[in-house]
């Protein structure tokens, strides 16, 4: 998660809830991330993967078979595995398969869910791959032990190339199996996110409007993570722990395409000692509640919001390192892998503009500031960059920028007064 922030609530009675003692946390406060995935997720209309190739010496490998599941191709004389695991959820293959004779490229259609794709290559290679949304991929793994997970709602061309070689790249649908953690109804908190564990989830009944749970409290900080869907139009959702409220969700923020993975959601974090002396594994309450408006007192009329889903997930404890005067976390998870902080460089505005050096490998980037005023941050590597435009007092952070190994991550800040900094992650799995 970045700089920005999302969501949620439901009732006092039984309400579904599960301490998992395990690992997850997600880019604890690059909040602007959760909103572009929501808005990429928004834009998407259900599609077909279709593997059609646009250039080299491709083979169109084991074509789909009906409603029977279809077979794993072979590639370059090796069979693909029939299935295979990102980030505990499981991909099947779909069939497809295709060789390049050096490079090549294919067409990835539109589709409301990831895709997964692993390679193989003859003789041994490294491989890149260009996705559609402009990240490299590098990798020096064959024989399928390698791969990417494409987020929902990209699509285009995905370029291919193993200059040493022949490769072959095989494609998977994720599968409906849950991953370890809780499930109700669809509704899934994985037991861990980047090495933070799940701590409590909580999941209504459709149209439950006052939804209350506890947690034992960790020895540090905790994240939360709450979805929602069919929320009327002018109600809000209030979310509070141990009696505080915490932060509010409206319609317009709930989206029933996060439930699959709600875990990632991540949408506040703050220190677990809710009190002066709490102590660690202390039980502590957590709510969400739907009323009538932001002011309102009153939880509405049980049946008045016949089509609402909330869940709210608990992690803790989160790991976290100061960047440019912010908490970054020290672990964060991209494309389907798990990346931990390597490296820092901090600057400020008017003085010196961080930036990090060459890198042999892929890096996922975070930038963090605090500042005074509207500010513009402005990010480049290589043909890769991002950034946007920032008002107010305080601290604020984004992620989920993309560094391709042989490039020099730079940062600029201009506008306001204040410090900033820019962290590089590298991959652990």
């Amino acid at each position: 998660m970045t700089t920005i922030a999302d969501l949620r609530r439901v009732l006092d009675q039984h309400a579904d809830e599960v301490g998992v003692p395990q690992t997850v946390a997600r880019t604890a406060g690059v909040h602007q991330r959760v909103a572009a995935v929501r808005r990429r997720r928004r834009a998407v209309a259900v599609g077909t993967l279709a593997l059609v190739v646009l250039g080299g010496a491709a083979v169109a490998v084991v074509p789909r078979l009906g409603p029977a599941q279809p077979a794993a191709p072979t590639l370059l004389g090796r069979k693909a595995p029939t299935t295979m695991h990102a980030l505990g959820f499981t991909y099947r293959t779909d069939g497809h398969g295709e060789t390049f004779a050096g490079s090549g490229s294919f067409h990835l259609s539109e589709s409301d869910q990831p895709r997964l794709f692993t390679w193989t290559t003859s003789p041994r290679s490294s491989v890149v791959l260009g996705l559609p949304d402009n990240t490299r991929w590098h990798s020096r793994e064959s024989r399928f032990r390698d791969y990417v997970v494409v987020p929902a709602g990209e699509s285009g061309t995905v370029q291919v190339s193993a200059p040493n070689g022949r490769v072959g790249i095989a494609s998977y649908d994720l599968t409906g199996a849950p991953p370890p953690g809780y499930t109700k109804a669809g509704l899934t908190y994985r037991s861990d996110v980047a090495g933070t564990a799940l701590l409590r989830a909580m999941v209504s009944d459709r149209g439950q409007v006052d939804l209350r749970g506890s947690f034992s409290v960790p020895d540090g900080a905790v994240a939360v993570a709450p979805v929602c869907s069919g929320l009327p139009a002018d109600d809000v959702i209030h979310l509070a722990f141990d009696g505080s409220e915490r932060t509010e969700v409206s319609g317009s923020q709930c989206d029933s395409s996060d439930f699959a993975d709600a875990g990632s959601h991540v949408t506040s974090t703050f220190s677990a000692a809710l009190r002066p002396g709490t102590e660690p594994g202390t039980a502590a309450t957590m709510r969400m509640w739907v009323t009538h408006g932001d002011d309102d007192t009153q939880v509405v009329a049980a049946g008045s919001a016949p089509d609402l889903r909330m869940g709210l997930g608990v992690y803790g404890s989160l790991r976290s390192e100061r960047v440019g005067g912010d908490d970054l976390p020290d672990r964060v998870e991209y494309l389907g892998h798990t990346w931990a902080l390597r490296t820092i460089a901090n600057g400020s505005t008017g003085g010196v503009h961080p930036s990090l050096p060459v890198s042999k490998v892929d890096r996922v980037i975070g930038i963090a500031w605090t500042n005074h005023g509207r500010i513009r941050v402005s990010f480049h590597a290589g043909t890769a960059s991002g950034g946007g435009e920032f008002s107010g007092v305080g601290s604020g952070s984004i992620g989920d920028l993309w560094a391709a190994a042989g490039t020099t991550p730079t940062v600029t800040l201009t506008g306001g007064t204040g410090r900033y900094g820019i962290a590089a992650y590298e991959r652990i799995d």
